[in-house]
């Protein structure tokens, strides 16, 4: 029925546990968190200030004592943090880019300027059940039995994780880099690491509105930014560990 209005809920599973993707979406982001957490949160922070979404004197909230510094990690179980954080960012992009696909056909089918559209980034902020040194299988741990995931173990399925033979998910240091500028508590820690999640909405051509930004952690190369009084926002980089204005009208 082509003449009707449709509605369409579209619910992909990032970036919920478990963290699967295709390896080569996780490839690109090869080596780019060997770093650690503690380095992405300050380069985050430093982005969000060049691109206006938060005040340029905003300050770090503190890292919890239970999350190590990332220069106390075991040498041998970095290799495998900063893969879990790959596959992580890997599977947000592969789900922008899908989001991408699906607003570009509505625009192939010349109703895109008809549709009322709303993104809603996240479910409820980012997990922590990851516990410390993230999982490979998180029903392993959620069972009380994570002491079983030692280091040698994690490391010797390294090349499993992100894939069907794996229900892992990332420690929860990234969980706090995530949240970035913003605090990990203790109230949360036992379920989820936020509460907001950014959101997009493009309204139906010609309809009364104010333009509205949102803080956001996706990209779409369908959005484009409308109000002069945020930054410009790049169209189609890195979206993982930051926080991006995207302004609909």
């Amino acid at each position: 029925m082509p003449d009707k209005p449709f509605f369409m809920y579209f619910a992909p599973g990032a970036t919920h546990a478990p963290h699967h993707v295709p390896k080569e979406w996780s490839e690109k982001y090869k080596g780019r968190f060997d770093i650690g957490w503690d380095a992405i949160r300050e380069q985050t922070l430093a982005r969000q200030k060049e691109l206006g979404v938060v005040p340029a004197d905003a300050e770090m909230t503190a890292r919890p004592d239970e999350i190590s510094s990332w220069e106390d990690v075991p040498d041998d179980l970095k290799p495998v943090l900063a893969r879990q954080m790959e596959i992580y960012a890997g599977f947000l992009e592969h789900t922008d880019h899908h989001v991408g696909r699906l607003v570009d056909a509505l625009g192939e089918l010349g109703v895109k300027d008809d549709t009322l559209i709303y993104v809603i980034v996240g479910d409820n902020g980012a997990s922590a059940e990851g516990t410390p040194n993230g999982t490979f299988n998180e029903i392993i741990s959620l069972n009380g039995a994570a002491q079983f995931e030692t280091s040698e173990f994690m490391a010797t399925h390294i090349d499993q994780f992100g894939t069907p033979a794996a229900y892992n998910h990332y420690a929860v240091g990234w969980a706090h880099a995530m949240d970035t500028p913003f605090q990990w508590t203790k109230q949360v820690a036992s379920h989820w690491g936020g509460t907001r999640n950014g959101t997009i909405v493009h309204w139906p051509k010609g309809s009364r509105h104010r333009e509205r930004c949102a803080p956001s952690s996706t990209t779409s190369s369908t959005w484009r930014r409308r109000s002069s009084t945020w930054p410009d926002c790049p169209s189609r980089t890195s979206s993982t560990a930051s926080s991006r204005c995207r302004c609909t009208a």
